[in-house]
């Protein structure tokens, strides 16, 4: 009697592993270009709204029953988180079936407009790129304004001093965060940005393609994967993308304490459990591919995986800068302009919270290093989709 294989259970079509690899050459190729249509853009607009509603029917049963405000609040936040993931989820697996009942062609089209749009490598590289030349023209102000915009497009709170400096974690498309939402004009965030030297925006910008790497280059790409599958490509990666901005957007505007965003902020760092830790091996041999070494840069992982307050980021973070050997971290700057010195200590003040610094300051950064963090980010990309297309290769039929 044969033994039976997990193949006799899991396949992929073949067609999906061509929508797979499209997705990916549209990003890597002019993901920069067709940001504008993104519909990742709409998730933090559904955040944003459907908290609203959330905080009000929370309001209301607070106020009758005060001694159980925290219960209700935690609660509150679990029903918003549910609401919003599952949302997303059904809404584009039934989208997606109906398209495939319509044409076959319409389902394929979809599907790779959708997995294109849940990756962002070609435009975090074209904006640091970006950043790097006006540094090297001397225009720190306008390079502070993209440094202020990255913060929203690669998530995570931002870090002064050896981070990055603007807003909270945005849905990937500079919305979303506290104070990241724009590049132009006079934001708080901009003018905070614009009194740092040139090594900080340098760093800025690095712990912000360090973060995006992991957010939205080797997470998205592994929740494809494992989607596919289940040959639900598009929803699996989709519930990853909206948990960004429930991590990231405040009930504290609307009165209330941190329990009802704690709920969405351990939900994303849920799901990137495995993909952050994924990446102990990824970003090292990206770096080794880059010519910068595995050994330090996994060795500053190793180290420095914990100095920070999130737990996403920071394995990018630890792994930048033991590659580029340059340090990262410092404290976080929310939105009230609060600053001080880095050190190895950690305690909050007004808008900031001082945290770990991440690395060795064997030298000091320099706007080349945003171009090699660059090239790791891209090479990361490249050892990831090949990393996919191995495991669906090996289901595909």
């Amino acid at each position: 009697m044969g033994g039976f294989t997990i193949t006799d259970y899991i396949s992929v079509d073949s067609n999906i592993i061509f929508c797979i690899i499209a997705a990916w050459v549209i990003d890597t190729v002019l993901g920069g270009l067709l940001a504008p249509i993104n519909p990742v853009r709409l998730l933090s607009f559904l955040v944003k709204h459907s908290k609203k509603r959330f905080i009000a029917l929370l309001q209301s049963i607070s106020d009758k029953n005060p001694d159980k405000a925290e219960f209700y609040e935690s609660a509150a936040g679990c029903l918003h988180a549910a609401y919003v993931i599952t949302l997303v989820f059904v809404s584009l697996a039934v989208a997606l079936d109906l398209a495939r009942r319509l044409h076959e062609s319409l389902y394929y089209a979809l599907t790779i407009f959708f997995l294109f749009s849940s990756l962002s490598a070609r435009r975090i590289a074209g904006m640091a790129l970006e950043a790097a030349n006006t540094i090297k023209r001397g225009s720190l102000p306008e390079a502070g304004a993209i440094a202020h915009k990255m913060t929203g497009i690669a998530g995570g709170d931002s870090y002064v001093s050896g981070g990055s400096v603007g807003g909270s974690a945005g849905d990937g498309f500079g919305r979303g965060g506290s104070d990241g939402d724009s590049a132009g004009g006079g934001s708080p965030g901009q003018q905070f940005m614009s009194a740092f030297s040139k090594e900080t925006i340098i760093r800025v910008v690095v712990g912000s393609v360090s973060r995006g790497s992991i957010d939205h280059v080797i997470s998205p790409m592994l929740f494809i994967t494992a989607g596919a599958l289940l040959g639900i490509p598009v929803p699996f990666v989709y519930a990853l993308m909206a948990s960004y901005p429930l991590a990231s957007s405040s009930a504290r505007d609307h009165g209330h304490s941190m329990r009802f965003d704690m709920v969405g902020k351990t939900l994303s760092n849920a799901l990137a459990f495995i993909p952050a830790r994924l990446s102990l091996v990824l970003l090292p041999l990206s770096s080794l591919l880059s010519g910068h070494g595995f050994l330090t840069c996994f060795r500053i992982m190793r180290r420095d995986h914990g100095n920070n307050i999130n737990p996403r980021g920071v394995w990018g973070e630890s792994a930048f800068a033991g590659a580029l050997k340059i340090q990262l971290g410092g404290h976080t700057f929310h939105s009230s302009g609060s600053s001080f010195s880095s050190s190895r200590s950690s305690f909050s003040s007004g808008g900031a919270t001082k945290i770990p610094l991440i690395g060795d300051d064997s030298k000091a950064p320099e706007a080349s290093d945003i171009g090699e963090a660059v090239k790791i980010m891209m090479t990361a990309s490249i050892v990831t989709v090949a990393l996919a297309l191995a495991i669906l290769f090996q289901f595909n039929y």
